[in-house]
C-alpha cells in the first residue's frame, strides 16, 4: 500500500494499492499487508474479519514482495 500509488493498482510493490483498507480487503487470510511510509487517512473505522499482519516503515521489516 502506497498513498503516492497511482489509482486502479493491483497491490504489487510496482503497483500498489493506495488505502490501507483495500490491503486489507484484498490480502488473502494470514497474508501480509506492507504499508510504505505516507500519510493515511481511512474514510471510516477498518474491518478486519481474516488473521493478517500490517507492517510499516518502523516495523524494521524491508518492503519486499506483494501484498
Amino acid at each position: 500500500v502506497d498513498d503516492d500509488g497511482a489509482a486502479g493498482g493491483n497491490g504489487t510493490q510496482a503497483n500498489p494499492l493506495q488505502t490501507i483498507e483495500a490491503g486489507v480487503e484484498r490480502v488473502v487470510a494470514g497474508g501480509t499487508v506492507h504499508v510504505a511510509d505516507g500519510n493515511y487517512t481511512p474514510a471510516a473505522t477498518i474491518q478486519v474479519n481474516k488473521a493478517l499482519s500490517i507492517i510499516g516503515p518502523a516495523s524494521g521489516e524491508p518492503m519486499t514482495g506483494t501484498a
